[in-house]
């Protein structure tokens, strides 16, 4: 894929691969494309935490023993394989 870059990315990019951090352009833009990508996911997982904050200050939540912490964990660690598999399918490295 070929495409035009502004000044100022053309800039950064000729920064970092002045400094030695990068090998290419190519590399560059990768990387800015992995940061922004952790960025949406922080950003998601903080608006989910705000959403948390609300719902307990409501009182709206559930007690939990030994046998609903394993579901919660089974259930968490199904959305994570699934955001994985997600993020695998839409960014093959």
């Amino acid at each position: 894929m070929e495409m035009a870059l502004t000044a100022k990315a053309e800039e950064r990019i000729q920064e970092r691969l002045a400094r030695g951090q990068y090998q290419s352009a190519a590399e560059v833009i990768e990387d800015a494309l992995e940061a922004l990508s952790e960025r949406e996911n922080s950003q998601a997982i903080l608006s989910e935490l705000d959403e948390a904050q609300v719902d307990l200050a409501r009182g709206e939540y559930e007690d939990f023993d030994a046998d609903s912490i394993q579901r919660l964990a089974d259930r968490v660690k199904d959305r994570g394989l699934s955001r994985l598999e997600q993020e695998r399918t839409n960014h093959p490295k």
